[in-house]
């Protein structure tokens, strides 16, 4: 029995030993796996820490490289935006004047249109004859009404008169020069609409000039006096729709404008008739030829645009400069002034011409 417990013990001792050197072996297996699982785990950490490295320098050598490219896109845009384009190139409804060949805008936005002040094109002589034209008679307005001694001893309603003539040159030069500004303009909507514009500053200068003749002719003679003007007045109104319609703007219907604007400004003959039956015809022309520098300003410009002198001679020789359109600009500033001056003469024998000691 003694033997059998003394063995019992030993196959216990032995039990245990090999169940603790089990555990051991096991344990150590366990550290070692979890050590070589951390160490893929570092090395994959590492890696990925490599890839995003390398994935950043890339994003960013590729962000450098692509605004480069913007950079260079944007210039050859800018480039190809401000290429001026041949007559044969151009859309048949941008078409005007067959006998100036180049320099021809045909730009996607306004602003676009605006920023073409900045280059010489076939418009720029248009452009800046009336925008210099624009600030002159707007200075010359200013000073006229505020500080001349011109127009000091006359009634407020001479100097409302007064300012509406300047107010319709103002509007005439600065209509003309947003019209030929955006008239390179690829959208055919805002080309026809801003054409109009152009044509009502006109009808609204001849419609201004008019009146001034008729204010004054009939200085106190009120019935007549406001008879004319409101007359003159309704085709004014005419003169500022009529643009609007379709067929106004077409080429063919060119001269078909021109006669409407010269019926528009011979509106004064009526009353220049009117006076010569008053006063006589000697004392009414004497009292008009101020007014022939005026006239004789703007028939001649009618002449050289409607005959598109000197490029229908010499094609292609005046296509940036002194072809017949910055003539005719040159003469309405010239128009503009003798009116101006004409009417200076006007107040000065408003009374005695007017009749007023009757």
């Amino acid at each position: 029995m003694h033997d059998l417990n003394e063995k019992f013990r030993e196959i216990e001792a032995l039990s245990d030993g090999y169940l603790e050197k089990k555990m051991e072996d096991t344990i150590d297996a366990t550290m070692q796996q979890i050590e070589e699982v951390d160490g893929r785990i570092s090395t994959a950490f590492e890696r990925a820490f490599q890839v995003r490295q390398r994935v950043g320098d890339k994003i960013t050598e590729v962000a450098g490289l692509a605004s480069d490219r913007m950079d260079s896109v944007k210039k050859i845009v800018a480039d190809e935006a401000r290429r001026l384009l041949l007559y044969d190139e151009l859309p048949i409804e941008w078409r005007n004047n067959a006998h100036i060949l180049t320099g021809y805008r045909f730009l996607p936005t306004p602003s676009a249109c605006w920023h073409s002040l900045t280059y010489v094109h076939n418009e720029t002589g248009n452009i800046y004859t009336h925008l210099l034209g624009f600030f002159f008679f707007l200075g010359l307005g200013i000073y006229e009404l505020f500080y001349s001694t011109s127009l000091a001893s006359v009634p407020n309603f001479d100097r409302i008169v007064f300012a509406i003539f300047f107010i319709a040159a103002c509007k005439c030069l600065m209509c003309s020069t947003v019209w030929h500004t955006l008239s390179g303009i690829n959208d055919y909507d805002i080309f026809k609409r801003m054409a109009c514009l152009d044509y009502v500053g006109i009808s609204v200068l001849i419609s201004a000039s008019v009146v001034l003749l008729e204010y004054y002719g009939f200085y106190c003679n009120d019935i007549w006096r406001n008879t004319y003007i409101a007359g003159t007045t309704i085709l004014s109104v005419i003169g500022v729709c009529m643009p609007f319609s379709e067929w106004f703007n077409q080429n063919e219907f060119k001269w078909l404008r021109i006669a409407f604007f010269i019926a528009l400004a011979a509106s004064g003959v009526l009353p220049i008739f009117h006076l010569v039956a008053i006063h006589g015809a000697s004392h009414t022309l004497n009292w008009l030829s101020p007014l022939l520098y005026s006239l004789g300003s703007y028939l001649l410009g009618v002449f050289v645009y409607g005959n598109q002198l000197p490029e229908a001679v010499w094609p292609g020789k005046f296509d940036h400069i002194g072809h017949s359109h910055q003539f005719w600009h040159l003469f309405v500033c010239g128009g503009i002034w003798f009116h101006y001056v004409a009417a200076l003469g006007f107040v000065r024998e408003r009374e005695v011409f007017g009749l007023c000691s009757l």
